[in-house]
């Protein structure tokens, strides 16, 4: 049975039915996540108010999809847990985890909409995002993923480079609080290059080799980390100072022509 999903402005909606099959769980994991990687949504609520029970399984998957549809920049909330289900989430020691949750779907699309995103700065040529809260990593991302497909990246690079961007956007937040995310593109007839420059103002890094050690992290967080993003792009550098830390970033292509 194929599960419904709404677009309302930046966010997706859909709700799961009692009768649902692995197979359907599944087929709507995918379709959320090419839709979100099309579009550039921004917010998911997935509503399960009609579901008397999650199993272990639809647990898992829910989580999952979270996990995944975050790497693209967009949050998630599930609405309409049912306490029975909660009560039978705890006993199976199997909760849903990396997403928020909402009385119903009404409180879920309220709590996405009150942190909605300001909109892209064009500044002389290229793009910029201000990063002063967590929604921004949705947008910097969402935007990342529109100007590579206007260009022509294919899929595997737009979803290496997104990643990359998204966890430098993400530690500006958790380290520094604020600073700015920007985009350059170049195109001729064989190629095409996006570039990106991730600053902020906080305290910078005491030790950058130490921090781009593999699996290195203050924070105890299981991102990526500097290692891993040089590891997704082409070109990597990183400076800091006392001022803050500035990382720029680069990427490849060939035009699909």
């Amino acid at each position: 049975m194929k599960v419904p999903i709404l677009k309302r402005g930046e966010i997706l909606l859909t709700s799961l039915q009692g009768d649902l099959t692995d197979r359907d769980i599944v087929d709507l994991q995918e379709e959320l996540l090419d839709m979100i990687g099309q579009i550039g949504s921004t917010g998911l609520v997935i509503d399960v108010s009609a579901m008397e029970r999650i199993d272990s399984y639809l647990s898992r998957v829910l989580s999952e999809t979270a996990a995944m549809v975050g790497i693209l920049g967009c949050d998630v909330v599930i609405s309409g847990i049912q306490p029975s289900v909660a009560l039978t989430l705890l006993e199976i020691g199997g909760p849903v985890k990396n997403v928020k949750t909402a009385l119903n779907l009404e409180h879920g699309i309220d709590m996405l909409s009150a942190e909605a995103p300001r909109q892209v700065k064009a500044v002389s040529g290229h793009k910029q995002v201000d990063i002063v809260a967590e929604k921004d990593v949705g947008l910097a991302t969402a935007q990342c993923r529109k100007l590579m497909d206007e260009m022509g990246f294919i899929e595997r690079e737009q979803v290496l480079f997104t990643t990359a961007v998204s966890e430098l956007v993400r530690n500006v937040i958790k380290y520094a609080g604020s600073g700015i995310c920007q985009f350059h593109t170049y195109k001729d007839q064989n190629a095409c290059l996006i570039k990106t420059i991730v600053e902020d103002s906080g305290p910078g890094i005491d030790d950058i080799e130490k921090a781009m050690e593999v699996g290195y992290s203050t924070s105890g967080t299981l991102g990526v980390g500097l290692s891993g993003v040089k590891n997704l792009v082409d070109e990597f550098r990183i400076s800091s100072s006392p001022k803050g830390v500035r990382v720029e970033i680069a990427l490849h292509g060939c035009s699909e022509t």
